[in-house]
């Protein structure tokens, strides 16, 4: 957002124009990252609870489930990188 009115205080438009999507990106990744964030920490957190009770059966399904959230957010942050990478490319 500094970048952002930097480039407006020097009445660089296209300049903010490209920091201002910026934050927009980085926004959208933190709303759509949170839930997938969530969802880690709860498993993580039955997973423990699962193991304090020497259920470990019960343990491997959040694992598993911890797991798969975790590929669900590293999916979530190559988008966001695609999307970064095609704005620095596109010669924003």
């Amino acid at each position: 957002m500094l970048d952002m009115t930097k480039a407006l205080e020097a009445n660089e438009a296209k300049e903010a124009a490209f920091h201002k999507r910026r934050v927009s990106l980085f926004t959208e990744q933190l709303v759509e990252s949170n839930p997938i964030l969530t969802e880690i920490s709860d498993c993580m957190t039955a997973e423990g609870s699962c193991l304090d009770k020497r259920d470990v059966a019960g343990a491997k399904k959040w694992t598993l489930r911890k797991e798969a959230a975790n590929d669900a957010l590293q999916k979530c942050s190559e988008k966001y990188n695609a999307l970064m990478k095609g704005m620095r490319e596109a010669g924003w």
